[in-house]
């Protein structure tokens, strides 16, 4: 049996829908859905994923997860920093909870604290940079560092997030 839901409702309501079958589905995921033998996947939910900072960020910056399920500032050179879980959609202060996109994409009215710059350059590719929370146009060459592709400009003041494969110079 698969489980239908008829018409056109917002990710809150298809969440709780599959919260009634006792199914968990969080933002921007993919889930696969198990019910009586048949296998059906439920495709993306766009959102963002929510949890402390132990930093102050601003919207658009980079953010990886710590072990203790914070987030921190990203960058390239970490062992665990590099590993970006998204970016920030919007500004907090350290200690509060912070929502992050995985993917898709976000807004940001000026990037000047993330790239330097207060527009985006559209058909850019922007990448993790050394500095923890900032991006750039120019993918690292440094040994010891990681390239991470984390996104894409498709207009002045937005950045399609599509984080690539994580190579360590």
């Amino acid at each position: 049996m698969a489980l239908r839901i008829p018409g056109p409702h917002s990710p809150e309501e298809v969440r709780r829908a599959f919260g009634e079958f006792g199914i968990h589905i969080g933002d921007a995921e993919t889930a696969i859905i198990a019910l009586d033998g048949r296998v059906d996947v439920l495709e993306e939910i766009v959102g963002d994923y929510s949890a402390e900072t132990d930093d102050n960020v601003v919207a658009g910056q980079p953010v990886y997860v710590k072990a203790d399920t914070h987030v921190g500032l990203a960058a390239n050179g970490g062992a665990a920093t590099h590993q970006v879980a998204g970016l920030a959609s919007e500004a907090v202060a350290a200690g509060a909870a912070v929502e992050y996109r995985p993917d898709g994409a976000l807004q940001v009215a000026d990037w000047t604290a993330i790239t330097g710059g207060a527009l985006l350059t559209p058909g850019s590719y922007y990448f993790l940079d050394a500095a923890a929370g900032t991006l750039t146009t120019a993918a690292t060459t440094v040994a010891g560092e990681y390239l991470v592709r984390v996104g894409r400009a498709i207009s002045t003041v937005t950045l399609d997030i599509e984080v690539g494969p994580l190579i360590l110079l």
